[in-house]
């Protein structure tokens, strides 16, 4: 198998969804299903930690499914109401309103 992998014989896993919400604290889970809610509810496959994984366990989730966007929810994003959206394969950051994040996101690719 390993062999296959390094001949890249193994087909390319496609991403899960194309945005990932992380949570930095149990208390914006919440916050982060009405983000998902509002992504999906606008076609916009989107995912959350359903297992209750530090911070630094669902960034290495979202690497290793290869989710495009990472947003990541913390107390000053959601009193600012302004997230962050972080390009996983450049590693660029855009800030933006959340009421513009649908726009966004559509836009991207």
């Amino acid at each position: 198998m390993i062999s296959l992998e390094k001949a890249g014989l193994f087909p390319q896993r496609k991403p899960t969804a194309k945005v990932f919400v992380a949570t930095v604290q149990d208390e914006l889970i919440p916050n982060a299903i009405e983000i998902i809610k509002l992504l999906r509810e606008n076609n916009i496959g989107a995912e959350m930690d359903l297992k209750g994984r530090s911070l630094s366990k669902q960034l290495e989730y979202v690497n290793a499914s290869k989710i495009p966007y990472l947003i990541v929810l913390g107390r000053r994003e959601m009193e600012s109401r302004t997230l962050k959206i972080k390009n996983t394969y450049t590693r660029t950051e855009r800030e933006i309103q959340l009421n513009g994040l649908v726009p966004l996101i559509k836009s991207l690719e």
